[in-house]
């Protein structure tokens, strides 16, 4: 499939085409540079907001693509499940949301840098602090890992 070894070949494709998750995917995995990519460009807006493919599109660019997302971003559920992949997805939430205490814990659980989308910094300071641990125990892990082989 072109899609494989040419990723930009997803922008040539016909409208109907580009509607398919498969091609899609391809794509996207395809991509090291998505965000300012004719990939990015070229995707129908309301594939953003299929969960699956938001998934990936994080997986592969978790700092800024999340955006184009609005209609999951919206809801607490589908807000809750794209923050494991990306600590910035707080940052792009409605208000409301924002400041939901369940989003807020998650949010900085996955990444303590989090915090700094909160109001009330000092109530979640102990989550981040211990969130940043974790982090930096897993990358102590990791190049420990990495210095045996």
């Amino acid at each position: 499939m072109a899609i494989e070894s040419n990723h930009d070949a997803y922008c040539h494709l016909n409208e109907q085409d580009k509607l398919d998750k498969e091609y899609l995917t391809l794509a996207i995995k395809n991509h090291n540079y998505l965000f300012h990519s004719k990939v990015f460009k070229s995707i129908p807006n309301e594939m953003f907001n299929e969960m699956d493919i938001a998934l990936t599109i994080l997986r592969v660019d978790p700092f800024y693509t999340i955006q184009s997302a609005k209609l999951l971003l919206k809801n607490k559920e589908t807000a809750l499940v794209l923050m494991k992949h990306s600590p910035y997805v707080i940052g792009w939430l409605e208000v409301n949301l924002r400041n939901d205490e369940e989003i807020i814990i998650e949010s900085i659980k996955t990444h303590f840098d989090a915090l700094r989308h909160v109001k009330e910094k000092e109530k979640y300071l102990p989550l981040a602090k211990e969130s940043m641990k974790k982090l930096l125990q897993k990358e102590k892990h990791l190049l420990i890992v990495f210095k045996k082989k």
